[in-house]
């Protein structure tokens, strides 16, 4: 198990894991006394992150978190 303050060698995912289960361990101690929202790009198979998904947003399935109706096609900031 990571722990703050050690280092471990590894890729973006697994850092990325380690804080999800840091997460996951608090949020069970404190017993649904907090709630945390985190918007994150990454889809980890790992309970301590899939448990938790409520939502995928795409804008494959026009489920995207800002809606395509305010995106404008063709338009260049200058």
């Amino acid at each position: 198990m990571w722990r703050c303050g050690t280092r471990r060698r590894g890729n973006n995912r697994t850092h990325l894991l380690y804080i999800y289960e840091a997460i996951h361990r608090t949020l069970q101690r404190l017993d649904g006394k907090m709630q945390v929202i985190v918007m994150e790009h990454a889809d980890l198979d790992a309970p301590a992150f899939s448990e938790h998904v409520v939502e995928r947003w795409s804008y494959g399935n026009d489920t995207g978190l800002v809606p395509s109706t305010w995106m404008e096609t063709g338009t260049s900031e200058s």
